[in-house]
């Protein structure tokens, strides 16, 4: 797992390394300084190949009886984190199918997925 230490309003970005295969998944730890906004938004960049999309899941959950949640991309490709009390949260990664009923999960390519994680102060609203 890969650490992100965030600092203040400073935006953070990471490569993911190793870059995950279809199916597979990267984890980055967001921590966050003292003085940092309680929420962020992330990104991730380059968009996905044609057939890809990111499933992006946030953990642990906020609340007593959650595990933690899926996140949603707005039309910029950006999505919104809550850190929680304890001001860090663990992101994990994964490349999927777009169209999961035409993927034969058999059928190993060996193509990893590159990407880049970008951090930044969340903006109010």
């Amino acid at each position: 797992m890969r650490r992100l230490v965030l600092g203040g309003t400073a935006a953070a970005q990471l490569e993911l390394e190793p870059a995950p295969m279809l199916l597979g998944s990267a984890y980055v730890e967001l921590v966050q300084q003292p003085e940092g906004p309680s929420e962020v938004l992330v990104a991730i960049e380059p968009p996905p190949p044609a057939g890809v999309r990111w499933v992006v899941q946030a953990v642990p959950g906020l609340g007593p009886d959650t595990d933690g949640e899926v996140l949603g991309f707005d039309a910029r490709g950006c999505a919104r984190v809550q850190l929680g009390p304890h001001r860090r949260r663990t992101l994990i990664l994964t490349p999927v199918p777009a169209d999961p009923a035409r993927h034969d999960p058999d059928t190993l390519t060996g193509r990893s997925h590159a990407a880049t994680l970008i951090v930044r102060r969340a903006e109010p609203g």
